[in-house]
């Protein structure tokens, strides 16, 4: 975001994202301002090539309990453990991704392809009928 819409543009958009989290787990401590402006730079700065969408399915997740759940208070470092926890998920997806398309690729080429003996056959007729045209 940083690159698109300028320096700071992507922790400004983490801070309301961790404010909605504080206020939504419903522990007694929430996050300071302090705490949620330094964790939202650290989070910008250590994943700049996280998409907007993808920061906002992270938090879904995490409303979610899908990466654990906060005991009292909010804790900054549980939020960035659960972040890491995201992106195994997400590298595990891409990978799952890349695999699928690579063997439709495949698919595709074994159902276009033919036999030595059919190029052959094929190269033959295309010689003859050149053969013609002279």
């Amino acid at each position: 975001m940083d690159a698109v819409f300028g320096k700071g543009t992507g922790a400004a958009f983490v801070v309301p994202q961790l404010y909605n989290l504080s206020e939504f787990c419903g522990c007694r401590e929430k996050l300071t301002e302090a705490q949620l402006e330094e964790t939202a730079r650290l989070i910008a700065a250590a994943y700049p090539w996280l998409r907007l969408t993808e920061l906002m399915l992270f938090f879904h997740r995490l409303k979610l309990g899908l990466y654990g759940r906060f005991y009292g208070s909010v804790d900054p470092m549980a939020i960035t453990s659960a972040l890491r926890a995201f992106l195994a998920d997400r590298a595990a997806i891409i990978d799952l991704a890349r695999q699928r398309q690579a063997e439709q690729e495949w698919a595709e080429a074994k159902r276009k392809a033919v036999s030595y003996e059919e190029w052959l056959m094929m190269k033959n007729d295309n010689t003859k009928g050149n053969d013609k045209c002279q």
